[in-house]
């Protein structure tokens, strides 16, 4: 039985795999978000003003919409599942497979503990109670620092492991700023413990990581290039992918 600490360079292969599908469907993600869902997001995070978004790279543009993707609801469903019910009948197995893996993404934020090999890291996430392999070779470079890091994210669920939705933030933990991300984690999950946590609170919470990550630049400290001018060009290069899937 596979251990947490082990990987195969078959998970390998099949996360490389992974990724490129996700890259494919990304267009499908993307198919419901409209300006009004891109204003009433930006608002909330409050990297919208003056009838723009205030984004200064492309890895800021992928937080954003990934944001928007998992945490923004119509009708109690985010945009993920939309796009599921809209096009999942038009995909066969392997694709569906993952496509439906992705759909049920959620946000975690996680304590990376160690890297694993050239490609992975072991991650805990507390409000789960429960340690992870991640797979993920740009993720397993900033696990390998001397600093301790957590990540702001959203995971998909695989057999064995999990991977980002390509889009995450790592957290310097023992800054000012990293802090502050901590300390919003702890006020929701001592709800969670006492059993107060509702849906409503959970939305909050996510909305406040996010917004604490742009307004106190930890998403400006990941390398990245500037962003595109423009929603429209940042869309489409979000839809490439994260600089930390790797």
């Amino acid at each position: 039985m596979k251990t947490l600490r082990e990987y195969t360079n078959e998970d390998l292969i099949r996360y490389d795999r992974i990724r490129k599908i996700l890259t494919d469907l990304y267009p499908k993600f993307f198919t419901n978000i409209d300006r009004e869902t891109i204003e009433r997001c930006g608002k909330r995070l409050k990297v919208f003003r003056d009838n723009a978004l205030l984004l200064n790279t492309e890895h800021e543009g992928k937080i954003f919409f990934d944001y928007i993707l998992y945490t923004y609801k119509r009708s109690g469903i985010n945009l993920m599942q939309k796009a599921f019910d809209k096009f999942s009948q038009n995909y066969e197995e392997e694709v569906l497979d993952i496509f439906s893996a992705a759909k049920d993404g959620y946000f975690s934020y996680l304590e990376i503990l160690q890297a694993v090999g050239d490609g992975g890291l072991i991650v805990f996430d507390r409000e789960r109670d429960t340690e992870y392999l991640m797979i993920d070779r740009g993720l397993n470079n900033v696990a390998k620092r001397r600093e301790k890091h957590a990540l702001v994210t959203n995971i998909i669920k695989f057999d064995g492991y999990i991977i980002t939705t390509g889009a995450s933030t790592p957290v310097a933990v023992e800054t000012d700023e990293g802090q502050m991300i901590q300390n919003i984690f702890d006020q929701y999950y001592n709800s969670v413990k006492q059993g107060e946590a509702n849906e409503k609170m959970r939305l909050q919470y996510i909305s406040d990581m996010y917004r604490t990550c742009f307004a106190e630049d930890i998403t400006g400290q990941v390398t990245s290039p500037a962003a595109p001018f423009g929603t429209a060009a940042l869309k489409t290069k979000v839809r490439g992918g994260s600089d930390y899937a790797h």
